[in-house]
């Protein structure tokens, strides 16, 4: 590198080359690491590079565009050793690493947008300034002919472009990863409901296993229910009314645990259900809405209320009779509408 930089930003460079992509996603521990940031730290480390290049090339660099460029840099390498330090087995280590997640995304939309986590613009050059600024000055380096200029004037409109087209890449990659994590939390809280693994059993195939369990001992009681609960015949009446309420007794709470055990395996079933629903209808609204393009308002806002309404409304699974749904407040969905219907 042909600039000429402090001893602290030498270090920075070095560090920053020393934290790769590789070390920072820590695959070392599995799933526990960070592989789901393997494209943002790539992009991130890729803009920098190309910073650092066109840098390298560019004359009379001010030292206030290099303090811009080590600031990203050391942005990048304060959150590389905080990726390198993670501990998973660490005390609140799922905070820390959402913590961790948050400030890569924060970084990666901040170098992408200028707006940072809280939504404000800083006054600090941002990242995209700096890129013109130092493109220029390379640019200026190489040639300074008309011919030159025209080509520089393309290129920045071709950066802008490509600029606007990451930035509109960006939020529709936002809503792709929103809409896949809340299907992940439905498809797992399905599972959680409703799953037939020997490992793992879901909660409705433990109440349904309880259901037969309940079912066989009440068979083998009713068979044996004159040894177990003889009537004396010869005894007085009050001893065999006794007995014989004894015996309705142990039977009526047989039938109570059966009946119990077999509405809780109805219940998880049906809220298994309910959340393959909800996943199913995600993971289909992307394509619903690609299909139709950026008109069409109308059918987006009545295909949003669906959504909503799959997402909101507990739905018939067949699972729960009618008399076991309660009736609760209005629906989001029955109050949108009533707030639309006022505008």
């Amino acid at each position: 590198m042909s600039l000429t930089l402090s001893d602290n930003h030498r270090k920075q460079l070095d560090q920053f080359n020393n934290l790769t992509v590789e070390k920072l996603v820590r695959e070392d521990i599995g799933s526990a690491g960070f592989s789901k940031l393997h494209e943002r730290l790539t992009t991130i480390r890729s803009m920098i590079n190309d910073l650092i290049a066109i840098a390298t090339t560019a004359p009379d660099i001010s030292n206030i565009y290099l303090d811009v460029l080590f600031n990203y840099i050391s942005a990048y390498n304060s959150h590389g050793s905080k990726l390198v330090q993670y501990n998973p087995d660490a005390n609140n280590s799922t905070q820390t690493k959402h913590t961790i997640i948050n400030a890569v995304e924060g970084l990666y939309t901040y170098m992408l947008t200028g707006v940072d986590s809280t939504g404000q613009r800083p006054a600090n050059m941002t990242f995209v300034a700096l890129y013109s600024v130092l493109k220029q000055r390379q640019f200026d380096n190489i040639s300074s002919n008309i011919i030159d200029v025209e080509n520089n004037k393309a290129e920045f409109i071709d950066l802008k472009t490509k600029t606007e087209q990451l930035l509109a890449t960006l939020q529709d990659k936002a809503k792709e990863v929103s809409l896949h994590d809340y299907s992940e939390i439905f498809s797992k809280q399905a599972e959680l409901h409703s799953k037939w693994d020997r490992k793992n059993l879901g909660s409705a195939q433990i109440w349904l296993i309880s259901t037969f369990v309940l079912i066989s001992l009440f068979i083998c009681f009713i068979s044996k229910i004159e040894i177990l609960y003889p009537i004396n015949t010869s005894a007085n009446a009050t001893i065999i009314t006794i007995e014989y309420l004894t015996r309705v007794l142990i039977i009526s709470f047989f039938i109570y645990l059966i009946t119990f055990c077999a509405k809780q395996f109805n219940i998880q079933q049906h809220l298994s259900i309910v959340n393959k629903h909800r996943e199913n209808t995600l993971n289909s609204y992307k394509l619903f809405i690609d299909s139709l393009g950026d008109s069409n308002s109308e059918i987006k806002h009545a295909l949003m209320m669906e959504v909503a309404k799959a997402i909101y409304d507990s739905g018939q699974t067949g699972y729960l009779g009618s008399n076991d749904k309660s009736e609760g407040s209005p629906s989001l969905i029955e109050m949108t509408k009533y707030v639309s219907g006022n505008k």
